[in-house]
C-alpha cells in the first residue's frame, strides 16, 4: 500500500514486531528498565518515550493510547504505530525535528490536536480508513508537502489548511470529501488518488550549476502524482568558462593578464601572465 511503498523509498524497516533499538526480551520490561521507556500499569498507554533514542520504534502491541506529548522533542526519525492503538494524544509527537516517516495503521480511530507541531523534517503523513476524529490542526506547525486521506472524511475536520503549497489526496469518488473540497483555497490542492495500485516511476535526477540548484532522484506515482521519495536540492555546481583569453600581453618589463568568463553566471577570473625574458 501506500505507507510500504513510502517506507521502502526512504529506506526505513517496515513494521514488525514491536521492538525498541538495543533491547531484548520482553519489550515492555526492558524498556523500563534500561531506557526508561514509560508505560501506564496496565500497559495500555504510552506515557512518555526516551528522548535521547534514534532510529526507529515500533508502539508495542499491547498499547491502545499514545499520551498527550509522549514522544516530546524526541529524535527518532520514524515511529511506526499499529493498529492496536487506538487514538495518538495532542502534541504527542512535538518538536521531533528529525521525524520523517509516521506509519499510522489501520485501526487508529482518534488523533488529537496538532499532534505534530514543529516536525520540521515530516512532509508527508497518511491518514487511515479507520480514523473517525481529527481536525486540520494535525498540520500545523509542520512542513508537511501532502496529506493522504484513505478513507471518508473523519469527523470535525474542516478546511483550515493554513499551509502553502499543500497537497491533500482523498479517495477518487468519495462524495463526503465534496463539501470539504469546494472551499476555495489557492494553496491547498485537492488531489483524487488512483483508484488501484499506484504506478510509481523514478523522478531522474537534475544536474545544477553555479546559478541554479539541482535535484536529486525521486519516486512519485505516475498516475495520481503522490510522492514517495521528494526531490532534493543539491549544492550549486562549478561555473562553466569559457576558455582563457589573454587581455594584455605580457612584456619584458610588465606581466600581462588572461581572463575567462563563465557562459552561465558571467563570473570573471583572471591571472597573470609571466613577464618575457629578456631579449639576448
Amino acid at each position: 500500500g501506500t505507507m510500504q511503498i513510502l517506507c521502502e523509498a526512504l529506506g526505513l524497516t517496515l513494521p514488525g514486531t514491536a521492538r525498541l533499538p538495543g533491547t531484548s526480551g520482553d519489550l515492555a520490561d526492558a524498556a523500563r528498565k534500561e531506557v526508561r521507556l514509560r508505560l501506564s500499569a496496565d500497559e495500555k498507554t504510552l506515557l512518555q518515550y526516551p528522548a535521547g533514542r534514534s532510529g526507529e520504534y515500533t508502539v508495542p502491541a499491547s498499547v491502545k493510547r499514545i499520551a498527550p506529548n509522549a514522544f516530546y522533542f524526541s529524535v527518532l526519525t520514524a515511529v511506526h504505530i499499529p493498529g492496536t492503538v487506538e487514538s495518538i494524544g495532542e502534541s504527542a509527537f512535538y518538536g521531533c525535528q528529525s521525524l520523517s516517516c509516521v506509519d499510522i495503521a489501520e485501526g487508529v480511530v482518534e488523533i488529537g490536536d496538532a499532534p505534530f507541531l514543529h516536525c520540521l523534517s515530516l512532509w508527508t503523513l497518511t491518514i487511515p480508513a479507520s480514523v473517525k476524529h481529527m481536525n486540520a490542526s494535525v498540520i500545523e506547525y509542520s512542513e508537511l508537502r501532502q496529506l493522504v486521506f484513505l478513507g471518508e472524511k473523519p469527523e470535525q475536520l474542516a478546511p483550515w489548511f493554513y499551509m502553502y503549497d499543500l497537497a491533500v489526496y482523498y479517495p477518487a469518488g468519495d462524495s463526503s470529501w465534496d463539501a470539504i473540497r469546494n472551499e476555495h483555497f489557492d494553496y491547498v490542492r485537492w488531489v483524487p488518488l488512483c483508484a488501484g495500485d499506484h504506478t510509481p516511476v523514478v523522478l531522474p535526477e537534475q544536474a545544477g550549476n553555479c546559478w541554479e540548484k539541482g535535484l536529486t532522484e525521486g519516486l512519485a506515482c505516475s498516475q495520481c502524482g503522490l510522492v514517495f521519495r521528494p526531490q532534493q536540492e543539491s549544492q550549486l555546481g562549478d561555473h562553466v568558462f569559457t576558455p582563457w583569453q589573454q587581455i594584455r600581453p605580457p612584456t619584458e618589463t610588465a606581466e600581462g593578464l588572461e581572463e575567462r568568463i563563465c557562459d552561465i553566471c558571467g563570473e570573471k577570473e583572471a591571472r597573470p601572465i609571466e613577464k618575457l625574458s629578456p631579449s639576448t
